[in-house]
């Protein structure tokens, strides 16, 4: 098998290696590129005698600068011409067997971005996915990133990041850098993004586990000087909170120097009611309430350097890193207990957490150029981070005998992670070869301590796990007439080794070896577009489900993690059919060995309830939806409807249950641009009842409005939002597994006000071209 695998990548390696293959004589193809080598779509291609100039023939270059003219054998000459570049000329000989490659640059007279960009269409479909563009358009208006990210079809803002219709949480990066903090969306204006790509079917060059990719690439600024920009958030619920953010940008010629600082103090409300029930030989039924409260302070930094050694070559480093700061909160809470339907405990509970914060560090540098034609990119990452938190549970038994107990538990976690990632590309034939490599290499140490020993109570442990990650990909992009392919492999070895109180364990230690193919097939008819796709992804646990730690939450309840948890493999076959702003998604996935979280007896026949982690062999899900997009006027409404249906069923304690029920959501925004500085935002969203794995969501919706002022050509900006109005926005859910049942009814305090004011100074945008490596471990961590 690695044989066979060297021997094909060798042969993938010859292939790039060697001269391209020549074109037949009457097909003029190449690619169009800015001097960093990125892409320039849709610049003007003409094709012109060599004798007297006469135009023959032309056309435009496609999303990724490429181009092809069909002409009859001779020697010519090719005008390339774009707004805001200068017109390039280049000489064709129909002996020439490479496919050219044109490099444009900027004019000294560039035209401004939102004159540029007007005219373009909102939506366009790209060979992996969507396009939205943003200059020029009522989205540059909507505040910033965050704001605009909701206007982008089939995708959903949900309480912890973004979701994809169908494909789960998107990797998000902005100008090629992998964003890290979410907070990141929030400090980048709308009116500084050109344009926004979701790539639903993402290729073989990312990491198996990624599933959907959000590109943002920002305006190119021109010149020098020094940029500001500052913003202050103030949010008010229940209790209020504070951001500050100070963003800096040196820029001289070749050299690109940034930092950023970040600060802010969170203040958390919680309300929870809940319904346990246990049918043992004696019926028991919990009902608790609780109020949760909590409080954190963060404070960031990040300082980077770029350096374009010339127009082939560039070079740079960043460095984002955080001062230790402190976390507190806890609960109190009331639990009554009943047997058979009558009550026999009722106890009080008192819950503190401090949170134990440490410096982390997260390094990065990269390399990206062209030699020939080869486009090299390499990227190396460090990620240290140290954790924890202590716990204290003070409980109070109030009918029977006034039993005290408490319960005080410890936890530290020491994280790092290295990788690197080499990936190179160069054009062949009708299209372009990519070749790469990626390495990871991870360690996750956990203890967990708690202050009595009971055959009823967790006990303490020490873990540690080291895993490495080597990876091999390779894929071939062409376009024949209006057909677009990709396809290609990714091939990962996964060794995970796993130490129990410093001693190694064959038995939880794993190692995995895996093929990931990727097949996507795209055609455009007039304003139609088709795209049909096939991949293979894995779903890996976090490393908080692989621990072995138990904790306590209260007497009848723990949760803990799963050394023993396996991968999942997902096999997806998607469709996608779009016209103008309407489009249509279609998918079918089948999860092989998946894991979910169930709810089981801490011990057989134990009243005590633990919250754990299981595989099944395997389940599959249909998704099916619809996204209206248009422009009517000032108005700018999307409407997204979408349907998940899944055939999931598990037996526990000897009980099958089905968990099929489907589940429907919608999305529906609306901007409305008063005038050119003046936009107000209505926004809604609601999920029905229904089934994801074993959990059955409910009825969930909320309703947020927003407006946005800006003065002095855009120097300062003001954005008011009024956040969850009805105070509806909900995560309750029923969980019914095995012979328990628990209901969590919860409301996270999403009802507030934000005012956000923004003022920038000369802002350049960074340079910064790195993609950074390992990203999804540094999520898993």
């Amino acid at each position: 098998m690695k044989c066979n695998l060297f021997l094909k990548a060798s042969a993938l390696f010859c292939l790039w290696a060697i001269s391209s293959v020549g074109a037949h004589c009457q097909t003029i193809s190449g690619l169009i590129i800015d001097k960093n080598n990125n892409p320039i779509a849709y610049s003007t291609i003409e094709l012109l005698s060599a004798k007297d100039s006469t135009f023959l023939k032309g056309t435009i270059s496609d999303n990724d600068g490429k181009f092809s003219i069909t002409s009859s054998p001779n020697i010519g000459i090719i005008r390339v011409s774009f707004i805001g570049y200068n017109t390039v000329y280049q000489n064709y000989n129909d002996t020439d067997k490479d496919e050219m490659v044109i490099r444009m640059f900027e004019s000294a007279t560039q035209l401004e971005e939102v004159v540029i960009r007007r005219n373009l269409p909102q939506y366009r479909m790209t060979k992996s996915g969507m396009q939205t563009n943003v200059a020029g358009t009522i989205l540059s208006k909507a505040g910033t990133a965050d704001d605009v990210l909701k206007y982008i079809p089939s995708l959903r803002k949900i309480e912890n990041g973004y979701d994809v219709f169908g494909k789960g949480s998107p990797l998000i990066y902005i100008n090629g850098k992998k964003v890290m903090d979410l907070s990141e969306l929030d400090r980048l204006s709308s009116d500084n993004i050109s344009n926004i790509e979701l790539i639903s079917d993402p290729g073989t060059e990312y990491d198996a586990t990624i599933t959907s990719v959000v590109k943002i690439k920002t305006i190119r600024k021109v010149g020098d000087g020094f940029g500001l920009n500052y913003r202050q958030v103030y949010a008010q619920a229940h209790k209020a909170s504070f951001q500050e953010q100070l963003d800096v940008n040196y820029r001289k010629s070749s050299f690109d120097i940034f930092g950023t600082l970040y600060l802010d103090q969170t203040n958390n409300r919680q309300e929870q009611r809940g319904i346990q029930v246990v049918n043992n030989e004696i019926l028991i039924e919990l009902k608790s309430s609780m109020l949760i409260e909590s409080s954190s302070n963060n404070l960031k930094g990040s300082i980077g350097l770029n350096y374009e050694v010339n127009d082939n070559h560039s070079i740079g480093a960043s460095y984002s890193g955080s001062v230790p700061t402190y976390s507190f909160g806890g609960w109190n809470s009331t639990m009554d207990i009943l047997k058979n339907n009558t009550i026999s405990e009722r106890i009080d509970n008192i819950f503190t957490s401090q949170g134990k914060k440490r410096s982390t560090h997260d390094l990065n540098a990269y390399y990206t150029g062209m030699i020939n034609k080869i486009k090299i990119d390499w990227n190396g990452d460090m990620f240290l981070r140290k954790g924890g938190n202590t716990q204290v549970s003070e409980e109070l038994e109030m009918i029977s005998n006034n039993d005290e107990r408490t319960i005080e538990t410890m936890y530290n976690y020491d994280t790092r992670l290295y990788a690197t990632k080499l990936s190179l590309s160069r054009p062949i034939w009708k299209g372009n070869l990519m070749v790469g490599g990626e390495y990871t290499d991870i360690s996750r140490q956990s203890h967990y301590q708690i202050s009595q020993i009971s055959d009823e109570l967790p006990s303490s442990t020490d873990d540690e796990v080291k895993e490495s990650n080597i990876a091999g990909f390779a894929s071939y992009a062409f376009t024949k007439d209006k057909l677009q392919v990709n396809a290609g492999i990714r091939f990962e070895r996964v060794e995970s080794k796993y130490y129990d109180t410093g001693t190694f364990s064959a038995i939880q230690s794993k190692r995995y070896q895996n093929l990931f193919p990727h097949l996507s097939i795209s055609l455009p008819i007039k304003a139609t577009n088709l795209m049909f796709s096939y991949t293979a992804k894995a779903q890996r646990p976090s490393y908080s489900m692989l621990s072995g730690n138990i904790q306590y939450n209260d007497r009848y309840t723990y949760q803990g993690g799963n050394p023993l948890l396996q991968p999942t493999t997902v096999h997806t076959l998607a469709a996608t059919l779009s016209y103008k702003w309407i489009q249509f998604y279609a998918n079918w996935r089948y999860y092989k060995n998946a894991f979910y979280q169930c709810v089981e007896p801490y011990k057989q026949g134990s009243d005590i309830t633990i919250f754990a982690f299981r595989n099944i062999p395997n389940y599959q899900s249909m998704y099916a939806g619809f996204s209206l997009s248009p422009k009517i006027g000032c108005w700018r409404p999307m409407l997204d409807v979408w349907v998940k249906k899944q055939n999931f069923e598990v037996e526990s304690e000897g009980i099958n249950h089905k968990y099929n029920t489907p589940i429907a959501f919608l999305v529906f925004n609306n901007a409305i641009q008063i005038y050119d500085d003046f936009i107000v935002n209505i926004d809604m969203d609601f999920n029905t009842r229904g089934h994801s794995t074993a959990i059955r969501w409910e009825p969930n919706g909320g309703v947020n409005i927003g407006v946005y002022k800006s003065f002095f050509n855009n120097s300062l900006s003001i954005n008011v939002q009024w956040k969850d109005i009805l105070a509806t926005n909900r995560g309750s859910n029923w969980m019914i597994y095995g012979k328990r049942e628990i209901y969590k009814w919860n409301y996270s305090d999403t009802r507030k006000v934000m005012i956000t004011v923004r003022y920038k100074f000369n802002v350049t945008n960074s340079k910064y071209k790195g993609t950074g490596a390992g990203k999804e471990e540094k999520s898993r961590l």
